[in-house]
């Protein structure tokens, strides 16, 4: 054999060993690629960023060209130009849509990063609000079974807007309670005096359940059985000349501003400011030939806007009201649960043993146990929506709704199924049993101090026996034996500065000390009124430090800045939830500064029917609820400090023309 013929065998076996490993690597690679999910885009459309058909264009190296991106747009925050770095964000996540962590990023460098370099509530908001649209709008439509990215979504919602740590996150919470008491309407008022769970979903249900029910489009909606008046409906609102795309989230607003103003006990100031727009636009909606209408239309807008826009289905809405409770999707837990529970869905089923350590069940699971609670301390919401929409500030206070108390131990056998890191048996100690049982104890404490003291020993009983209790600690067992006020104050001890406790505390004893005055105890109401502004003002004290980001509200102001407002404000609210005359007896058990809150409401919710009851034989409204002494003064000195809020710091207004 020559020379030459060895090289040729040689090279020849050298070939064919290269495309054995080449094939073997190539496919290895595919299979990392895909899992973790490193696929480009491949065409470029109008519109996008420069940077991406660049990078298209370098094919093989547009993997180095990305990083190159995202080293530029680091850099770019890092230097204040915050509009480029988002231009190159979007540039980034559109070479790389199928790579999940390249969205998270980004959105978490706008919702965190990016955010807390602003100077003001309304800047950082935005900054927030792109992080959150970046996931929901964009990475989950081009990555819609990714549990990562849902997650992450939750999260933003979960700690950035209902947590406390931002100085901003009261202003975050009023700006999502606008938003989504515009996308859906008012909630079903909620009654705290009513301990079924199961009425109380029904009623949340019913208020959502036509949303989910609404033809996908308008023409499908012309179709039904009012369709004919619907459509004459739309043309009449085309004919008035609307600067906004009807049925849009402009359009929603405008009809929810029409119906607060109509409500209000201000409405001839509020209707004095109409221009001719919205003066046709009420005609409309009080056009008795369209009473038929409005409903399904409504219904329909809503709808499409929570498929268009927010990449929501109303049927899961519906369907998660009905498993984790009455859910107000005003609160910003809402939201967070709603994420990360259609995440764990849509996961699960694509599980295998070769690929599970792609899913982060454990994290994802614990954001949906932390909704649920934040929904149980929260998730009673009390919103002014009028002033919110026309000045960008308004009344906002999240109390306890006590109809989350049951599902939190009922899904976690569900949540403890998928973690590995939390088998009881094996272990003898759990995560989740130490977050049940801290949940219960505070349960415990919040009945108790609202006077239900037979919910209180319910739930301390099923603190003492629920399966799956942590064995660590072996004082717990003595220390539930105490006397149920015994228990409750050595609760308390060290906790007194905690938001959530606090609104727990004030709120619950509020609400006790109403109660009191229905029943006509006197004493009790006198001590639970006392105990809340004890606890008010020690929170406060501690707690409420004012920001130069957001000068109009405190970073820990949960419960607002001035305890007779609290307390006369929940105190109207609560009258309103009440029948006539249970709603009286209070009225006039109550000192005259409560009722000073409480009688123009009153006066606005019954003083039509009873005037027609006059020629009957039955009372006055000032015979039922007489005016409280020195109400001039009272509404003077509301007004003089609302004034000086509003000087406090610019806002833009948005008047109702």
């Amino acid at each position: 054999m020559n020379r030459d013929t060895l090289n040729q065998l040689v090279a020849g076996a050298v070939l064919a060993v290269g495309m054995v490993v080449s094939g073997v690597t190539a496919v290895r690679l595919s299979v990392l690629a895909a899992r973790h999910k490193l696929v480009y885009t491949t065409t470029a459309t109008e519109g996008q960023p420069p940077q991406v058909a660049l990078g298209i264009a370098m094919g093989a190296f547009r993997g180095i060209f990305v990083n190159l991106l995202s080293m530029r747009a680091e850099e770019m925050k890092e230097a204040g130009r915050y509009h480029e770095a988002v231009e190159l964000a979007k540039a980034i996540t559109t070479l790389q849509p199928r790579f999940p962590k390249a969205w998270t990023f980004h959105a978490w460098n706008l919702a965190y990063n990016i955010s807390v370099s602003t100077q003001t509530a309304s800047e950082r908001w935005r900054w927030v609000n792109d992080g959150i649209e970046l996931l929901r709008d964009h990475a989950l439509r081009a990555n819609p079974n990714d549990l990562h990215i849902h997650k992450e979504l939750a999260w933003i919602f979960e700690h950035k807007v209902q947590g406390v740590t931002d100085d901003s996150n009261i202003y975050y919470k009023k700006m999502l309670a606008k938003e989504w008491h515009t996308v859906l309407g008012p909630p079903p008022q909620y009654d705290p005096g009513v301990r079924d769970r199961k009425t109380a979903i029904e009623k949340y249900v019913a208020w959502l359940r036509p949303i989910s029910t609404a033809p996908s489009t308008l023409e499908a909606l012309y179709s039904t059985e009012n369709g004919e008046i619907i459509r004459e409906l739309v043309a009449a609102l085309k004919q008035i000349g609307l600067p906004e795309e009807i049925g849009g989230y402009e359009f929603l607003t405008r009809y929810e501003k029409d119906r607060a103003a109509a409500q209000s006990s201000r409405r001839q100031a509020y209707e004095s400011s109409f221009g001719p727009n919205n003066k046709a636009f009420r005609a409309l909606v009080e056009d008795p030939k369209f009473v038929s209408a409005w409903p399904p239309f409504l219904a329909q807008c809503r709808a499409h806007l929570l498929r268009d826009h927010y990449n929501m289905d109303p049927a899961v809405m519906v369907r998660f009201t009905q498993k984790y409770g009455p859910i107000d999707w005003r609160n910003p837990a809402a939201h967070g649960l709603y994420w990360a529970a259609i995440g764990v869905e849509k996961a699960a089923p694509r599980v295998s043993v070769q690929n599970s350590t792609d899913f982060d069940f454990v994290n994802t699971d614990r954001v949906v146990i932390q909704c649920v609670q934040e929904l149980y301390r929260t998730g009673t919401i009390y919103f002014d929506y009028l002033p919110t929409v026309i000045t960008g500030d308004g009344y906002y206070v999240a109390d306890v709704d006590p109809s989350f108390a049951e599902v939190y131990g009922q899904i976690l056998d569900e949540i403890r199924t998928r973690s590995k890191v939390d088998d009881l048996f094996q272990r003898g100690w759990s995560f989740y049993s130490a977050g049940y049982d801290n949940f219960l104890r505070d349960v415990v404490r919040y009945f108790y101090r609202r006077g239900d003291i037979g919910l209180a020993e319910k739930y301390r009983n099923v603190l003492l026996t629920y399966d799956g209790q942590n064995l660590n600690d072996p004082q717990r067992n003595a220390d539930l034996a105490r006397p149920l006020e015994e228990f409750v104050q050595m609760e308390l001890v060290d906790r007194q500065s905690s938001p959530n406790v606090a609104i727990s505390e004030v709120n619950s004893s509020l609400l006790g000390s109403f109660f009191a005055l229905r029943l006509g105890d006197e004493e009790r109401f006198k001590s639970q009124l006392e105990y809340a502004q004890r606890f008010f003002l020690y929170f406060r004290e501690k707690q409420a430090k004012f920001t130069a980001v957001n000068p109009n509200d405190a970073r820990m102001d949960v419960l607002g800045d001035n305890f007779p407002d609290l307390a006369g404000i929940t105190f109207a609210r609560q009258l309103q939830l009440w029948p006539l005359d249970d709603a009286r007896t209070a009225y006039l058990g109550a000192p005259d500064w409560l009722r000073q809150y409480a009688f123009n409401i009153m006066k606005q919710m019954y003083s039509e029917n009873l005037a027609r009851e006059v020629a009957l034989g039955g009372k006055k409204f000032e015979e039922l609820f007489p005016e409280p002494a020195g109400m001039d003064a009272f509404l003077a000195a509301i007004n003089e400090r609302i004034r000086i809020k509003q000087l406090r710091t610019p806002k833009s207004i948005n008047d109702l023309r």
